[in-house]
C-alpha cells in the first residue's frame, strides 16, 4: 500500500476504524481477518466478506450474525469468491436442485422465488438457523 495510497488514507489499525466512519469494509486479505475482527468491524460498518471460507467456522458465523443484529450493519459475501456458485445456479436453472421444506424466520415455502434463494442458505441439516434472523437476512449473509 505504501507509495500507492496516501498515508492519510491508510488505516494502520482496526482500532482506528471508528474515526473513519466507513459505510462498508471490504475484506479480501485472509479468513483470519474475519475470524479475529469481523464482529469488531460490524460495530462501525457493513462488511463484505471476500474470504467466505471464514464462514465455515460456526463460531465465526454466529459472532457475525450476533454483531450484525446488535449493531445494525449487514454482512455480505462476495459472490465471485464462492467457487462453484455459478455452477450451483446453472444446476438450479436446469432443474437439478430439489426443493425442500424448511421453517425459518417467517419464510415457509417449498420453492421461494428466484430472487430469494432461502433453500440454498437457510436450512442446515446439522443445525437450525438462528431464530433472530429471517430468511431474507440470511440470504444476504449467504448471497448466491
Amino acid at each position: 500500500m505504501a507509495g500507492s495510497v496516501p498515508p492519510a488514507l491508510q488505516l494502520q489499525s482496526l482500532d482506528a476504524l471508528e474515526e473513519r466512519h466507513p459505510d462498508l469494509v471490504v475484506e479480501v486479505a485472509h479468513p483470519k481477518i474475519i475470524h479475529e475482527s469481523g464482529a469488531q468491524i460490524l460495530r462501525h460498518a457493513d462488511l463484505l466478506v471476500g474470504s467466505p471460507s471464514a464462514l465455515a467456522e460456526q463460531t465465526t458465523e454466529q459472532q457475525l450474525l450476533e454483531a450484525s443484529s446488535h449493531w445494525g450493519h449487514a454482512v455480505f459475501v462476495a459472490r465471485g469468491a464462492l467457487w462453484g456458485a455459478e455452477d450451483i445456479s446453472r444446476l438450479d436453472a436446469a432443474g437439478g436442485l430439489q426443493p425442500h421444506r424448511h421453517a425459518c424466520g417467517g419464510c415457509r415455502t417449498e420453492r421461494p422465488p428466484r430472487h430469494h434463494r432461502a433453500e440454498l442458505c437457510c436450512s442446515h441439516p446439522q443445525r437450525e438457523p438462528s431464530p433472530a434472523w429471517s430468511c431474507h437476512r440470511l440470504c444476504h449473509f449467504f448471497s448466491l
